[in-house]
């Protein structure tokens, strides 16, 4: 991927972001519910950056518990 000139203005790709859900490495089952949470707080806070586009949670959701490649990600 070319990296813009220095000084242009960044493009509609460049201004967006999908925030995957984080993997619950304790043992405890609640700890599900926690990672579930934050991952949901981070996608409504960016939301609120006019500027980012940020992928809804039920674009990423399929990519939920699983091994993810960001190519994949891309994609969706």
């Amino acid at each position: 991927m070319k990296k813009p000139p220095a000084g242009a203005p960044p493009t509609q790709a460049e201004k967006s972001i999908a925030v995957l859900y984080f993997e619950n490495m304790s043992s405890e089952k609640e700890g599900d519910y926690f990672c579930a949470g934050m991952t949901e707080d981070i996608i409504t806070d960016l939301s609120k950056i006019k500027v980012l586009q940020v992928v809804s949670r039920t674009d990423v959701l399929p990519f939920r518990n699983k091994e993810v490649n960001t190519r994949q990600v891309v994609k969706c």
